[in-house]
């Protein structure tokens, strides 16, 4: 696991890339917080991270649009970039993080429909897009999840029923 903080009371903001080059390949987690990164998610290549597992990069300063490439992450289970400035559309290719339970892209500037790849994500049981410029029809099999949040979007038509947690 490899945890990235800032030290003291200030923050300084750095380049994701400039802070990722010293991680090892094969770390699972990557959880960063208490720390300002700047630049896109592409400049972070974080494709090089196959075995990542856990996936947490939020509260920072990130721009530009989810790279389409992590859907080429096969294990991970948790992805978190929720609090940024991401923009652009939420890549289908997410779809195919089979093993994904959490999936967090809250406050960001995401627009487009939630794609129907989605659906495929039959382990996922967390979900946030909330406060972005979401629009279309809610899929209906999003009523796999336990927490759902869609709200703050331009998204219309019903709310799925929810699983209840046993």
């Amino acid at each position: 696991m490899f945890l990235l903080r800032a030290g003291g009371v200030m923050q300084v903001c750095r380049p994701i890339s400039t802070e990722l080059r010293w991680v090892s390949e094969d770390t699972d987690a990557l959880d960063t917080w208490t720390c300002t990164l700047t630049g896109t998610l592409v400049e972070a290549n974080l494709t090089r991270f196959s075995c990542l597992v856990s996936l947490k990069i939020e509260e920072h300063k990130l721009t530009g649009p989810i790279p389409a490439e992590l859907g080429t992450l096969r294990a991970l289970r948790n992805l978190e970039l929720s609090c940024n400035e991401l923009e652009g559309c939420i890549p289908r290719e997410l779809g195919s993080l089979t093993e994904l339970r959490r999936l967090g892209l809250g406050n960001n500037k995401l627009r487009g429909e939630i794609p129907q790849e989605l659906e495929n994500l039959e382990n996922l049981r967390y979900l946030n897009l909330r406060c972005n410029q979401l629009d279309g029809t809610i899929p209906a099999a999003l009523g796999q999840v336990y927490h759902l949040d869609l709200s703050q979007n331009e998204l219309y038509g019903e709310v799925p029923l929810l699983k209840l947690q046993s």
